[in-house]
């Protein structure tokens, strides 16, 4: 008999998450459920592990700016579950065992996670910051050269590994704390920006976006990239690990265009 994983899910996680204003809507690759609190949207992701079929994983997500999607990792660090999935196998006792867990994780750990996430934490302080960073970029890196004890801004690959050392030692430090976590994010964009600014091309810009009408602080032209980046989200450890934003920087300075 083919196993109905819809069913159990419904039965089982939806019947659960049902009291917290969630419902099930529908199956495409992935079983999503979906809140619906005023502008707020806020969405429960079960998804095939995709590594393996026999393992299964959950997701959260909104659809508040700079969110983005939400690895179980991130939220069942207190739970049996310390590495992202579950084992699930192909027939239904193993699949059921599963989604009793993800069920629990999601009570215990993952709804009072995403329902944290509201319009006034999240998506006014990250409103505010691009247009603080646009208009004080030149301040904010003072304050982050300051606070490195970085003595001048020559932009070389060696003092670019230098800087990200100091960086990632103290974004672990103040990962846990949003709003010190978007200031540490805003000083070393400033820096990273007016280093692109003054040693390859480019420009700060401040463009609002058709899709939403909110304004977004940018670097734009930077002599090695087609069509520059969005600065503050280059760096926020939501999207990115500041390792990887080092890598980034490093290529752009190797494909400088001169």
């Amino acid at each position: 008999m083919r196993l109905n994983k819809t069913k159990i899910i419904k039965e089982i996680i939806g019947e659960a998450i049902k009291n917290y204003g969630y419902e099930y809507i529908g199956y495409s690759g992935e079983w999503k459920f979906e809140k619906i609190d005023g502008n707020v949207k806020r969405y429960i992701y079960i998804v095939p592990y995709r590594h393996s079929k026999e393992r299964i994983t959950v997701e959260l997500g909104t659809n508040l700016p700079e969110t983005g999607r939400f690895q179980a990792i991130e939220f069942t660090k207190n739970f049996d579950n310390h590495i992202g999935y579950w084992n699930c196998m192909s027939d239904e006792a193993h699949f059921t065992i599963a989604i009793e867990k993800i069920k629990d994780a999601l009570l215990q750990g993952g709804i009072p996670f995403i329902e944290s996430y509201d319009e006034n934490s999240i998506a006014k302080i990250y409103e505010d910051a691009e247009l603080y960073l646009y208009n004080h970029h030149s301040e904010l890196k003072v304050e982050c050269m300051k606070r490195f004890e970085i003595e001048d801004d020559t932009f070389t690959e060696q003092s670019v590994n230098e800087w990200f050392e100091k960086f990632i030692k103290e974004e672990a430090k103040v990962r846990d704390d949003e709003k010190e976590l978007i200031k540490l994010c805003m000083q070393i964009t400033a820096l990273i920006g007016d280093c692109f600014c003054n040693y390859m091309g480019a420009k700060w810009i401040l463009e609002e976006r058709e899709f939403d009408g909110k304004k977004y602080c940018m670097i734009m032209n930077i002599k090695s990239v087609p069509n520059g980046f969005r600065a503050l989200r280059l760096v926020l450890p939501h999207h990115t690990e500041l390792d990887n934003i080092r890598d980034i920087v490093i290529r752009r300075i190797q494909n400088k265009i001169s």
